[in-house]
């Protein structure tokens, strides 16, 4: 299967690029929640975050926040989200941050969650988390 963002990566897909570095790639998202809406990559393959390395994780925020910082400036948001997708089962397997401006009232939410979860279970889980944390 090929890998759309590799494709926009090799210069194979159109894209607009708004930054460009060694190892990461920011452009605009051709279906974007709101105007100014960024996907932020990394140029090696990868799959899910945990396969990032340290490095490369540092290079993807790092431009994160610089797109942060040029959407604030461009557009005066009210604020900015970050939503991270990884994963095999994604549309788009190759990790990638939609840096999103935000306005008061523009109507996007995250869904609500679906299951109810008790304080018990709450305080089981965070201790399995804790217990697993590299």
């Amino acid at each position: 299967m090929t890998c759309t963002f590799c494709e926009i990566i090799s210069k194979n897909l159109p894209a607009r690029i708004v930054k460009e570095t060694e190892e990461t790639l920011a452009f605009l998202d051709i279906d974007p929640i709101q105007k100014g809406h960024v996907l932020v990559i990394p140029k090696r393959h990868v799959p899910d975050l945990t396969d990032m390395t340290d490095v490369e994780m540092n290079q993807v925020m790092t431009l994160c926040k610089e797109v942060m910082s040029s959407l604030r400036t461009a557009y005066n948001p009210d604020s900015i989200s970050i939503i991270q997708n990884n994963g095999e089962c994604m549309a788009f397997p190759h990790v990638h941050f939609h840096v999103v401006p935000r306005f008061t009232g523009d109507g996007f939410v995250m869904r609500e969650p679906e299951i109810t979860v008790s304080d018990e279970e709450m305080d089981r889980v965070a201790r399995e988390l804790e217990k697993n944390m590299l």
